[in-house]
């Protein structure tokens, strides 16, 4: 005959300790699922919030009408002499702290308030370039003639002659640039 032996199953069989601590495990999981799907609510809550207000707010394509946009205003304030002044100072202040110590040297001087005036006169009326060239050829020319004729003839030079033939040069080329504008504006009359 064939015996047959009925085991039972084994199970394990835990304690009240155990299972009481599984169950607070359990139970601390639970809650913080709990709390991080209450916080994506609350999340999707504020963002819904704020689409029903951005919706209140819009204006649709079809309400707004380009022809009847209302001019925007611009708000620029009045510039007056002060303001371009201080502007001025910042631009020069924040280039010069670029330059080397002669050259910011330089730089103060030559922007002195009074210095600036004089050269945009002398710039508009006194240092025409036409004026230049013709003052600066004449006084090169002028003065290799005379320097040869000294040396030829056994003259001293005279070195005040460079200033006069500079003078004249000069004032021979304002002439001629005059000449030439009236030419111009007439024939385009």
């Amino acid at each position: 005959m064939s015996e047959h032996l009925s085991h039972p199953p084994k199970h394990e069989s835990l304690t009240t300790h155990e299972t009481a601590e599984r169950a607070k495990e359990h139970l601390e999981a639970l809650k913080q699922k709990a709390e991080h799907d209450s916080e994506k609510h609350k999340k999707s809550e504020h963002i819904d919030s704020i689409k029903k207000s951005v919706e209140t707010h819009a204006i649709s394509g079809k309400e707004l009408n380009p022809t009847e946009t209302a001019p925007t205003e611009r708000q620029d304030g009045y510039i007056n002499r002060e303001l371009k002044d201080m502007a001025y100072r910042r631009t020069m202040n924040s280039t010069r702290r670029n330059l080397s110590a002669p050259s910011r040297l330089v730089s103060k001087l030559i922007h002195q308030p009074v210095v600036e005036k004089v050269s945009e006169v002398a710039s508009a009326s006194v240092a025409r370039p036409s004026g230049i060239i013709g003052g600066g050829l004449c006084a090169v020319t002028g003065s290799f003639l005379l320097l040869w004729l000294t040396k030829k003839y056994g003259y001293e030079y005279n070195y005040l002659m460079f200033i006069i033939f500079l003078a004249a040069g000069f004032v021979f080329g304002v002439i001629i640039e005059l000449v030439l504008y009236v030419t111009v504006t007439r024939r385009r009359k």
